[in-house]
Order: C-alpha cells, then structure tokens, then sequence
C-alpha cells in the first residue's frame, strides 16, 4: 500500500461481513484518538466520518519538510509519548506501517472490550488518489454526507461522528479547518457545495 507525500487520499473500510465496529460513543472516541496518536504528525486531515460499520477520511500525506515543521514544536517526551521511540526527532515512518498500527489498535481494543477473536475489517484499508481539486471537492462532501447516504439521518450538520460541524466551527483536534476551508475557497462555498452535491461519488461504501 503505498502512498506519496504531497498527495490527497480517501482511505476508507468496514467490518468484516459488515459487523458493526463502533457501538458506543467511546468507541467512536477511542478511534479518533488512536488515529491521531498515530496519524497526527505524518498527515494532515482534511474531513472525516465514522458511521456504525465503517469508517471515511480525507487525508494528506505530507512532505519531509512539513513533517519536520510539525515535528520542531513537539518536546522530546510528547514524540516518545507519539512513537514509544527516543528521539532524534528527524526519524519518519512509513504511512502504510502507522496506519496499520492505527486498525491493529482498535482491533485489540474492540476485541477485548467486546470478548470476540479474529479479524474486525474487511481486509487491507481502501485507499483512493485524489487526483484534482474537484474530485477533493467531491470526496470531502461524499464523506460529510454519508449519513445521509446510508440512511442514518436526515440532515448531514446533525450527525455527532463527522467533521463537518467541527471544520464550520474552526475547532478540531483532528482536521485543520482552515485547509479545508480554502480547497473550498472560503465558508460560504464549503456550505454551498454540501448543499448542491447529489451523490454522484461512491467509493462502494
């Protein structure tokens, strides 16, 4: 699975035979964590959703560089706390082998916390190149709107698991709001394109 710094990503999965593998708001919250635990300092996100069975993010893989600017304003302790690893802070790791750190740990935890045994997700992560600015457009508001998709709520702003509120808000500990905004260029178009998207995106989930 391999992923090039400076490049757009959809990566999405399900559960296995689609089994629910969220049911409770910690789950949800457990997720995020260890997404950004993992994720946090390689990738920027741009959106996200986590339905019941499945899960939605738009990610960035960034550069050397922009790692290294992330990385500059971090103690020594937070990138232990990051990577159970001492610095030289210099040191990346493939995003491919901090993703699947990212599944393999909530594996473990929802197995425990549940009392089951074997795979949670549906094989190997999904992962789709963004290639243009409207097919980033396009997948941003595919993902806020998959409640609505999948019949689990009426209206997009309402559902609890998603970044869309988060990126109106300008407050998230997991997307940055303000690149969001600007692929858009500006709140008012974000708004609007949610509002005029019929759908016409699938990624099979």
């Amino acid at each position: 699975m391999k992923f090039e710094s400076g490049s757009y990503y959809h990566i999405y999965n399900r559960g296995v035979d689609s089994s629910p593998t969220f049911l409770t708001t910690r789950d949800y919250s457990f997720f995020l964590e260890k997404f950004n635990f993992y994720l946090s300092l390689s990738t920027e996100t741009l959106a996200y959703c986590i339905l019941r069975n499945h899960f939605h993010f738009l990610i960035k893989v960034l550069n050397k560089n922009e790692m290294d600017d992330k990385i500059r304003f971090i103690s020594d302790s937070e990138y232990e706390f990051y990577y159970t690893l001492p610095s030289p802070k210099n040191k990346h790791f493939p995003i491919h082998t901090l993703i699947g750190h990212w599944m393999n740990s909530y594996s473990k935890y929802f197995n425990k916390k549940y009392n089951r045994s074997g795979p949670l997700w549906d094989g190997r992560l999904n992962k789709r190149l963004i290639d243009s600015e409207t097919y980033l457009q396009k997948s941003i508001c595919y993902i806020h709107r998959n409640p609505i998709h999948h019949g689990i709520v009426n209206n997009y702003h309402d559902y609890s698991f998603s970044s869309y509120s988060e990126i109106l808000n300008i407050n998230s500990d997991i997307v940055s709001p303000e690149s969001t905004l600007e692929v858009f260029g500006g709140k008012e178009n974000f708004i609007a394109a949610h509002q005029d998207f019929k759908g016409t995106y699938d990624p099979d989930i």
